[in-house]
Formats: structure tokens, C-alpha cells, sequence
């Protein structure tokens, strides 16, 4: 995976954890003596597999089941002096129905009612059944019985989730049509018609007769998916296509959906039919002939294969009050699994489908407008293994929640002071942690008929939720739309020192309701803005490999205003390029303070922060941000301060930044979640690298949680240690370590007592007594010009330095002259010195453009040791445009040699549309060139990637100089990411304000202009011989009889200066 600004490997935990180890929880075990009176007596309960529920719950005779325990706690609850223990030996508790906790199950008087594991022991509440008897079937697809009434989602081979068998496939189009009327049914809430069924090509869809109910369809947005259900396969009338047709209504509201909907064209992933299975690891349920058919890898052996499948149990544990004076409270849980829960997807009417605007929620009406006018009561959350509803006190610790048919756990509505600690959940189908539902945009809204889920004296906003230590691995593996974490409406949410690993999505999705209900007059409740969520945080947690398949988000999202939220000292490490962020504030995010967050993400992103002053944002503060890359919008939201970001390319940190990379992620206390293999590792101890001045002594580390292994810094290589200059030594559990005292570049070793070695990936770098810059001014000059390049010193030791030398080396047919007097050879404690010289460049070159690279060398004594420091910077050298003129609307530069031309320049975007007039541009042209039948040409050869949307081509304007408008305007460019672009002033007041494009077209590229009397054509070749026509021609208002014609680039990033390069350019 890419997901840095450079190659190096990645350093998640899952992949050198044993996921599969439980998380112990200690607790003491109490033993009584006789029966019931003493499991009364010692407030304290056993339950274990092998127990029965006829027995007194003792040690020596535990009940069986969890349902039973819970009884047996409801007969000595109501007075309690003291917690109530359940303990629970390890084994598996078949669950075939939820167990259910009511507020009759609560502690009283000030105390608690504990389920928890038995000291050391690993109790799992099992929803799955385990598949024996597999024979071979055909080859590498093996078989075994199964006895399952609904189609099979999920399968879990030696503890590896499976996939149903799927094809990819793309679709013809739309096939017939399915009609909706307002209320026909519940779940009709507006009219429209939709698509029946989807065609593809004979070829491409085998002939399907078994269970074809059973088959789904996915299709994906930017950032979600949509699965719909088959309710039949057949041929079209014609013969041509193969046809599938949809369940119905789901099909429809998943198509008709405002967003996120189902895309009845384009690419179509086809799920669980028997015809797709052809590869390892994939599975397919015969529900006819209860058979389960697993294509197996070369590695596995089925016959000694643990084998899991879901059993139809969707939620294993639900705690639920009933009202928000009847709530659930002082429930704790601890040290306990759940695994293989099931969800065959929303159920309407009998069709399965699963759609949403985004996240973790279910569409359950037909709705094609503006879904916010609802209060999203059209919407519901998925299922989870675990949900909490009216509940206050309730707490989860070091549980287990792995192999979801959806959600993981769900703290749903008017949950209050309640904890999760220290809890892993592991390959959750869906959102891993929830918390609060779409609905609470307003509390106590519910009316006799505005369908409002939850009644008046229900509805709460989960409060004062403390989510901590937990690590959160693989989450969305079957609906990829959803976040790992996702919080809606939420007042004093703390999610704080937590790991979230590998999710489809985003890391964690806080906020909801857009700018839709921010109260103002285009809102759906003008005058009356929700207040719901507030005062939240997300501190000191890592982000490891966040939005890996979806896109538009980052690895923390947020929606809506949160007056007071604060999020700070977060890692994120890993974000790829794309459409992705490393930070999204998306639309009407408000009143959040983000600070101190490191972002170690890819060059590509398309932005570092997404902090623009589009979808009303407003009130955004961001802080003491440390990135590997900088990429901004234009302009800051309205009342905001977005400082600069402080960017270091090759992700080494000074040690502020580093500093907020080694206190994020787990505590010390909850480390052994990740294994021992995890916290051994060298990429544990040193979580990301760091360079430090000769003043800083040491580095905080994470220990590795063995005292007997000793950490080391030393040299790349090093495989015998001894301390010295160029050693340090800590032991296993330390939380610093001396940094070497000479200069240089040195890794972090871990060395067992068994005497095993490993090196970190990352680094600790030691500068040297000097700082050094190199500077030009200018830093791009004419052929024959000059500049001053100036070394700039500061000695950063308590000490005097000597023996000071600098140098300087430019290449052939450059020279370089001493400006002023050679610097000093001594330099006293923090002075600063400088040397300078003038550089002077060829008179002439061969390209337009020519760089050059100059080195500096300095050298300098201190401590007894020579140091020595090299530092670079590249010159730009253009030569002079001679046979055309050159125009700038900002700052530009302009080079010409032989065919060959360049512009340098910046610019906000040649366009005009609702966000504003731009006309920003560098431009070579020839002037009154182009008549009433004229061809002007030129071939593309480069252009920087500034932006998707940086443009260089050739353009006509009646005045190329006129500053800010000029009619007669039409542009054919070329594009970084949205190949060539034919775009035109449709309505003749001088800007650009109308587009065709083609896309896929990248530099090197032939484009072209034809104009013919008023009328005007845009085309692109790739040889300069076949030309393609983009668009329409179109007749130009206001174009006049002559006008100029030449080369035009922007840069489309404000401020930033790209070059684009041209050859062959002509008017005929």
C-alpha cells in the first residue's frame, strides 16, 4: 500500500499481532460455600459451558447460560450493599436469541452488577455455528451440509472471513420500470419510478436457476456502497442481454435515494451465486440443497479447517431501558468475546437491499428529494453485535467483538456516563463503535405522525461517553461506506488514546446534519439551529492506514456544528493519494480547535486539511500542524484561523511533532491488546522518526513492555552493541532514551534475552552544532543573469565553535564570485554568520528552461570533532522570449528556444461560476493574429501537477492582455487530472464559464482552437495527426474580427508557481 510520501513500510499492528490471542481481564474469582444462600451471600455468580441452569450458580455448580445468571442477579438486585460479580468460565456460550438486559437488571444503592471473565479464561458468546464434515466438490471447491433457512453472507475459515462469490461485471443500462406512488405502502413516502432490473451482456452473466433471490448487486459512489437483491434472472425480449431483475420495493429506494444510491449503469459487482465461484477464498450457500460450497487456497486443509458460518443472530447482547426515567444503569461487562453475529441486510416488504446517504445507517423509505427535510426519520442504524439504548453507568472492558454481520457496538440513544476501555474489535462488517443515531437533530421532537423513531420521553443524545484504549481493527469488510467510528449527534463525547487500524472509510465520523439544520434561512428549520452536539473531543489516538477503498473523507470527518470540540495530538499515519484528506471538516463544520495532530499521509492527497470556505463552514481553528505534505484550497472558511502547516517531506519530525507521534495510540496499561509481538517491535518503542538539535539530550519512547530486553540507538547495520558516541542503551521498559551524542543518523534496536535482533524502519537523527539554509535571490533568472545564493549559519550549541569554512560548487558553464568577506572561523554560542556569493548563468541554452543545481559545503570544529554540513538548492534559468510577446495577469515568467516555449506562472483558475470571476493566467501570444478563419495549434509537452485542474493550451481572446475580461475568449488545455478541456464565455462577458472535456488525456498532447467567422471548435490529438473534436462548436458573443492568439497556462493553486511547457505552436 502507498501510504506516505515516501517507500517505507508501513508500521500497523495487526500484522504482527495474534489477533487471534484474547485479551485477558484479571478479576478476582470468589468462592463460596453452599449453594444459592452463598452466591448470595458473596454477591457472586459462575456460569460456564459445561454448567447447568438447574445448578446454584456456584464454582463448583455454575449455571449454564448468561440468561440464566441474569435471573438469578434480578432475585438479589433490588437492595444491593455491595457489586454483584457473574463470573464467566472460558469456553463457548452458543447464543441463539439475544440476551437482553432491562432496567430490572440494573445495580442499586451505588453499586454494580459485573459480567466479567473468569480470571485468565476466555468466555465467548458464540452466535455462529461451526461447519464440519467437508468433502471435496470439483477441484479446489470443497463442500460440507449445512442446515440454514436465509442465504449465507458471511463465512469464517480458520478465523479468515471469506467473501461470497462475486463477479465484476458492467451494466448495459436500465430494464423496464418500476412505478411509486405516495402512499401505497409505509415505506412510500413520495413518488417517482425507478429501474426494474439491469442488463449485461450475455457474456459477461451466466444462466442462473438455483436461488437467484439469493444473488446481490453492489454498485459504489465516492464514498459509499449500495447492494441491492435479485428477484429473478431472465433474457431480454431481443435476446442481446442478460436481464436481473430487482427486488422490489428495496431496489427502488436504494436507486431513488438523494445520495449514495444505487447506480443502475456502470460497474456492478455481482455476489453469491454458485456461477462466480472462482477463486480462493470465496464461498457460496446452496440454500436449496443446504450444502456450502468453499473454494479453497493451496495452503488450507479442510479437513482440519475450523469453519464458522452465522447462525441468524443479528444483536448478541442488548442493554435496554425504556424510557429516560427507566433507563438501564450500572451494568459492567469485562473480558468477554462475541463474535459471528449475522445480517442478511435491511427488509422491506420482503426485498433486501442495504443504501445510505453514508455510514453506518439503512434507508427504509422511498425518498428521491432532499432527504434532511425528514430529520432523516427515513433512515435507521444497522445492527450490531452489541447495543446499548436508555442506559446511564454502563460500562465495557476488555471485551472482544470480531466476525460482524454489521455494526460492533452500538451506543444507540440516551445512553449516559458510560465507558468503553481497553476493548478490541476485529473484522466488524460494518461501523466498528457507534454512537448516537441520525434522529437526534432535535431531542423530544416525536409528534403522533411525523414518524420520528424514538418517543418524546425516549429520545436522549448519548452524554459524558468516555471511549478510551480501545483498538479498532478491520472495519467495514462488508459495507464500505461505513466508519470505523461513527458519533452523530453527541454532547461531551471523549474519544481519547485509542488505535484504529485498516477501515474502508473514514477513521472516525463525527457530526450530522450538514449545514441543513444550522438555522439559517435556507435551512429546513430557519431561526431554530440544533444545539444537540457539543463539547466534543478526539485526543491523542493513531490513525494507521485510513481510507484504503471509498474516498472524500479523511481519517477524522466531521459534519455540522460542535461548539468547544477539540481535536489534538492525533498521529495519522497512512493516508493514500486521491480523493482523500488528511483532516476533513466537511460542510458546516463549526466551533472545532484542531491542534498539535501529526499527519504522515501521500503527496497525492488532494488536500492536507480540508479546511476550504465551501458548504457554510465556519469558525475553524487549526494549530501546530506537522504533515509530510501541504496542500491547501485557496480560501479559509469565514471567522477562522488556518495557520500554515508545518511540512517535513521525509516524515522525520522535530521533537515537538515527534513527541504527539509516541504519547498517541494505547496507554501503557492497555498495550497487551496488541500482543507481544506488537510491542516488542522497534516500530512500537520509536512510532515514527525524529531529529533532534545537540541540545536535547534524550527522547521519550514506548517501552516494550519486557524488562529483560534492552533497546538500543545505533547506526543502520549495527549488529554488536556497546555504548558511546555513537550508542545509547535503555532497558525493555523504558520510556526515554539518551540520543547518541555525535551527529548523525542511527535506528532503534530491540534486543530479546533470547539475543533476537530488529531494527526500527524509522529513524533518530542527531543535526549537527550548525543550522544551515541556502537561499537565491532571485531563485529563477534570465540567460546571462545573475543572483546572490547566500549560506545562512547559526550556531545552535551553548558552546564556541572554530575552524568555520564554507564553499560553494555550480555546474559547468555557470560561474561563481565571493560577494563580501569570507565568513569568521569562530562562531560564538547562538550567533548566526553568513556567506555569500553571486552566481551568474550561461548567456544562452539550448531549452527554454534550464536548471541548475548549486552546493554549498561547510565545515566546522566543535568538541573536539569535525562536522561537516552540505546543503543544495536548484536555480531556474530561462531563456529570453524573443519572437512573441508575453503577458501576465499575475506574476509570470516566459522562455523560448528553437520550437519550444514555456510559462511560468500561478493563478487561482481561468472560470467563472457561482464560487466567482477568475481570470489568472500567464500567456505567450501573437497579437491581432487570429481572423475570421484561423487554426491556432500547439503541443502540450509538460505541465507541473499543481492542481487536477492546472490547464495549459492555446487560446483566443479579443485582447489577451486586457486585465480581468476580454470577450471573444475560448480555451483548449490539457489538464494534470481531467484530461483536455475545450471551455468557452458562453454569455460574452470575458470569462470562462462553460466546459467539455475529455477525460484520460494526459501530457504530451496536440491541441488545437478553430475559429470560423463567429463560431468556434476545440479539438486534441495525441500524434498531432488524428484529431478528436471535444464539445460543441460554439458561436463566441462579442468576438471580434482579429484577436490574439497564443499559449495560456494557470496553475489553479493561488500562489503556487508551476511550469508548462509548449513546442509547435501556430496560427494559420
Amino acid at each position: 500500500m502507498t501510504g506516505t510520501a515516501r517507500a517505507r513500510v508501513r508500521r500497523g499492528f495487526g500484522t504482527c499481532t495474534a489477533l487471534v490471542a484474547t485479551a485477558l481481564v484479571v478479576v478476582t474469582a470468589l468462592v463460596g460455600g453452599s449453594a444459592q444462600t452463598s452466591a448470595a451471600a458473596e454477591n457472586a455468580f459462575y456460569v460456564a459451558p459445561d454448567g447447568d441452569d438447574a445448578n446454584a450458580g456456584t464454582l463448583e455448580a455454575p449455571f449454564r447460560t448468561l440468561e440464566r445468571a441474569r435471573d438469578a442477579v434480578r432475585e438479589i438486585n433490588s437492595n444491593m450493599s455491595g457489586d454483584i460479580h457473574v463470573y464467566l468460565r472460558g469456553g463457548s456460550y452458543p447464543i441463539e436469541s439475544t440476551v437482553e438486559f432491562g432496567p430490572e437488571d440494573s445495580g442499586t444503592d451505588g453499586h454494580r452488577v459485573i459480567y466479567s471473565a473468569f480470571e485468565n479464561e476466555t468466555p465467548v458468546l458464540e452466535t455462529g455455528t461451526e461447519i464440519t464434515g467437508w468433502t471435496q466438490h470439483d477441484g479446489s471447491i470443497w463442500s460440507a451440509p449445512l442446515d440454514r433457512a436465509d442465504k449465507l453472507r458471511a463465512l469464517y475459515v480458520d478465523d479468515r472471513r471469506a467473501v461470497m462469490a462475486y463477479q465484476d461485471v458492467r451494466s448495459q443500462g436500465c430494464y423496464g420500470e418500476y412505478t411509486v406512488t405516495a402512499g401505497q405502502a409505509p415505506w412510500a413516502w413520495e413518488s417517482g419510478t425507478e429501474c426494474d432490473g439491469a442488463m449485461y451482456a450475455l457474456a459477461d452473466v451466466p444462466e442462473i436457476d438455483d436461488n437467484v433471490e439469493d444473488i446481490e448487486i453492489q454498485t459504489a459512489t465516492t464514498w459509499t456502497t449500495a447492494i441491492v437483491g435479485v428477484r429473478d434472472v431472465t433474457t431480454s425480449e431481443d435476446g442481446a442481454s442478460r436481464v436481473l431483475l430487482l427486488q422490489q420495493p428495496g431496489a427502488a429506494i436504494a436507486a431513488g435515494a438523494f445520495n449514495g444510491n444505487f447506480q443502475i449503469r456502470g460497474n456492478h459487482k455481482l455476489m453469491n451465486a454458485y456461477e462466480f465461484l472462482d477463486e480462493p477464498g470465496e464461498f457460496y450457500y446452496d440454500r436449496t440443497a443446504k450444502t456450502v460450497y468453499y473454494y479453497k487456497a493451496a495452503s488450507e486443509d479442510m479437513a482440519a479447517a475450523s469453519v464458522f458460518a452465522p447462525n441468524g443472530v443479528q444483536t448478541a447482547l442488548r442493554i435496554a431501558g425504556t424510557s429516560r426515567t427507566e433507563r438501564v444503569h450500572d451494568l459492567s461487562f469485562e473480558g468477554i468475546t462475541v463474535r459471528h453475529t449475522d445480517w442478511n441486510l435491511a427488509d422491506v416488504d420482503g426485498a433486501s437491499f442495504k443504501q445510505a446517504q453514508q455510514g453506518n445507517i439503512i434507508n427504509s423509505a422511498y425518498v428521491h428529494g432532499n432527504f434532511h427535510v425528514y430529520h432523516y426519520r427515513n433512515v435507521d442504524l444497522q445492527p450490531a453485535a452489541i447495543e446499548v439504548t436508555s442506559a446511564a453507568n454502563i460500562s465495557f472492558e476488555r471485551n472482544r467483538v470480531e466476525h460482524t454481520g454489521a455494526d460492533g457496538i452500538s451506543l444507540i440513544n440516551d445512553v449516559v456516563d458510560s465507558q468503553l476501555t481497553g476493548n478490541v474489535t476485529r473484522d466488524v462488517g460494518g461501523t466498528a463503535i457507534n454512537i448516537g443515531h441520525p434522529q437526534h437533530v432535535y431531542i423530544g421532537d416525536a409528534t403522533a405522525d411525523n414518524k420520528e423513531k424514538f418517543p418524546a420521553d425516549v429520545e436522549g443524545a448519548p452524554t459524558n461517553i468516555q471511549i478510551t484504549n480501545n483498538y479498532v481493527y478491520e472495519s467495514a469488510q462488508l459495507f464500505l461506506g461505513s466508519a470505523a467510528v461513527a458519533a452523530y449527534f453527541v454532547d461531551t463525547l471523549a474519544f481519547e488514546h485509542n488505535v484504529i487500524e485498516k477501515t474502508s472509510w473514514a477513521g472516525i465520523s463525527m457530526g450530522w446534519g450538514w449545514w441543513n439544520f444550522n438555522g439559517s434561512p435556507g435551512s429546513i428549520e430557519p431561526g431554530n439551529p440544533t444545539t444537540v452536539a457539543r463539547n466534543n473531543s478526539i485526543r491523542y489516538n493513531t490513525f494507521i492506514d485510513t481510507v484504503n477503498d471509498r474516498n472524500d473523507t479523511g481519517p477524522v470527518y466531521t459534519l455540522g456544528a460542535q461548539p468547544d470540540t477539540v481535536i489534538s495530538h492525533n498521529y495519522i499515519d497512512g493516508v493514500r493519494a486521491g480523493h482523500t484528506y488528511g483532516l476533513h471538516a466537511d460542510e458546516a463544520s463549526a466551533y472545532i480547535t484542531f491542534d498539535s495532530n501529526v499527519l504522515d499521509i501521500s503527496e497525492g492527497v488532494t488536500y492536507t486539511i480540508n479546511s476550504e470556505d465551501w458548504g457554510s463552514k465556519h469558525h475553524l481553528t487549526v494549530t501546530n500542524t506537522w504533515a509530510t505534505v501541504w496542500n491547501k484550497y485557496a480560501n479559509d472558511p469565514p471567522d477562522s484561523l488556518i495557520e500554515p502547516i508545518m511540512v517535513f517531506p521525509d516524515g522525520v519530525w522535530p521533537l515537538e511533532g515527534y513527541a504527539v507521534t509516541v504519547n498517541s495510540g494505547l496507554e501503557p496499561a492497555y498495550r497487551d491488546l496488541l500482543g507481544p509481538g506488537a510491542t516488542l517491535s522497534p516500530d512500537h518503542v520509536l512510532p515514527s522518526s525524529v531529529e533532534v538539535d545537540p541540545s536535547v539530550a534524550s527522547i521519550p519512547i514506548r517501552g516494550t513492555g519486557d524488562e529483560s530486553a534492552t533497546i538500543w540507538l545505533a547506526p543502520e547495520g549495527t549488529t554488536r552493541f556497546a555504548a558511546g558516541d555513537t550508542m545509547t542503551t535503555a532497558t525493555g521498559d523504558a520510556t526515554s532514551i539518551a540520543v547518541p551524542r555525535r551527529p548523525g543518523t542511527y535506528r532503534l534496536f530491540v534486543v530479546t534475552a533470547s539475543g533476537d535482533v530488529a531494527a526500527s524502519t524509522d529513524l533518530v537523527r542527531r543535526s549537527g552544532p550548525l543550522e544551515v539554509s541556502l537561499t537565491a535571490d532571485p531563485a529563477t533568472l534570465d540567460a546571462g543573469g545573475s543572483t546572490v545564493v547566500t549560506a545562512s549559519i547559526e550556531n545552535l550549541t551553548g558552546d564556541r565553535l572554530s575552524g568555520l569554512r564554507a564553499a560553494i560548487d555550480v555546474p559547468e558553464g555557470w560561474s561563481a564570485v565571493r560577494a563580501g568577506k569570507p565568513v569568521s572561523p569562530v562562531l560564538a554560542p547562538g550567533a548566526t554568520a553568513s556567506a555569500s556569493w553571486t552566481v551568474t548563468a550561461p548567456a544562452s541554452f539550448s531549452e527554454p528552461v534550464s536548471r541548475a543545481t548549486i552546493e554549498a559545503a561547510l565545515t566546522v570544529r566543535y568538541d573536539g570533532m569535525e562536522y561537516a554540513e552540505d546543503r543544495s538548492l536548484t536555480l531556474t534559468a530561462l531563456n529570453p522570449l524573443t519572437s512573441l510577446n508575453g503577458y501576465g495577469s499575475v506574476a509570470s515568467r516566459f522562455a523560448e528556444a528553437g520550437s519550444g516555449y514555456a510559462i511560468l506562472t500561478s493563478g487561482t483558475d481561468m472560470w467563472q461560476d457561482g464560487a466567482g470571476s477568475f481570470d489568472e493566467y500567464g500567456a505567450i501570444y501573437d497579437d491581432d493574429a487570429v481572423g475570421q478563419d484561423s487554426t491556432v495549434t500547439a503541443r502540450v509537452t509538460h505541465l507541473d501537477d499543481t492542481n487536477a485542474w492546472a490547464k495549459a493550451g492555446v487560446v483566443i481572446r479579443n485582447d489577451v492582455t486586457a486585465a480581468g475580461a476580454s470577450a471573444g475568449y475560448a480555451v483548449m488545455v490539457v489538464t494534470p487530472g481531467n484530461g483536455v478541456s475545450f471551455q468557452w464565455d458562453a454569455n460574452g462577458n470575458g470569462y470562462l464559464d462553460s466546459v467539455s472535456s475529455v477525460g484520460g488525456v494526459r501530457a504530451p498532447a496536440w491541441v488545437r482552437l478553430v475559429r470560423s467567422g463567429n463560431d468556434v471548435s476545440g479539438y486534441y490529438s495525441i500524434d498531432g495527426t488524428t484529431w478528436t473534436k471535444v464539445g460543441p462548436t460554439v458561436a463566441l458573443a462579442g468576438i471580434a474580427a482579429t484577436q490574439d492568439g497564443g499559449l495560456v497556462a494557470t496553475s489553479h493553486a493561488a500562489g503556487v508557481t508551476g511550469q508548462f511547457s509548449f513546442t509547435d505552436f501556430s496560427v494559420s
